[in-house]
């Protein structure tokens, strides 16, 4: 988007050390540098120091280990560690509210923020709970719903719908070429249509 045209500048957040490298390369090898400001953290809806579990075979699938998967109910705790998650080694990241690193960069990167890209395996939810001055202003959000990883985080169908519906009324599937609106209290049973073993799908949330 920023070599077409589409944005001026943008922030990009990520909290695993190898990760946050190529974030940095990336706009270098692009001469995007004065576009992106890159930011080494984990997003959550508090600040908090958490355990991210490696994965050994795919940069795109570290994953925050929350406690509060051990309150999920019985459906997560039947299929939380289908990759075997609990057994991968860990890096500690520091965590905060997108509210609380938006304010710490200059204007320019946050006033008119067009749009949010997020997937960060299942915790997607706990970071729109942190980024609730930026959602306010109507900011649409392209997300990843993946109901497997969702319900490992801890957070059922409907508690994911009630986080989403503070901020958005419908959400956009892509079907047979084209998007089509939902309202966003058909998220629940989105979700069943996804199942729970590993089906995933990017969505458009939007007022």
């Amino acid at each position: 988007m920023l070599t077409n045209g589409e944005v001026a500048r943008a922030v990009a957040i990520e909290p695993e050390p190898t990760n946050f490298a190529l974030l940095q390369h990336n706009p270098a090898l692009n001469n995007l540098t004065d576009r992106v400001m890159s930011l080494q953290y984990a997003v959550s809806n508090a600040p908090a120091t958490l355990q991210l579990e490696i994965s050994p075979d795919n940069l795109g699938d570290h994953r925050i280990r929350s406690s509060a998967s051990k309150a999920a109910d019985n459906n997560a705790r039947r299929v939380r560690d289908l990759a075997g998650e609990s057994r991968r080694d860990t890096v500690t990241v520091q965590a905060e509210r997108v509210d609380d690193l938006l304010a710490k960069v200059p204007s320019a990167y946050h006033d008119d923020i067009s749009l949010i890209w997020i997937d960060i395996q299942g915790y997607e939810s706990y970071a729109f709970q942190g980024a609730a001055q930026l959602l306010a202003r109507g900011v649409p959000a392209v997300a990843e719903i993946n109901p497997y990883m969702i319900r490992r985080a801890g957070v059922t169908p409907e508690e994911y719908r009630a986080v989403c519906s503070q901020f958005w009324s419908h959400f956009h599937v892509y079907r047979n070429g084209r998007f089509v609106q939902r309202p966003i209290d058909e998220l629940p049973k989105y979700f069943a249509e996804l199942g729970y073993l590993w089906r995933e799908s990017n969505v458009i949330f939007t007022r």
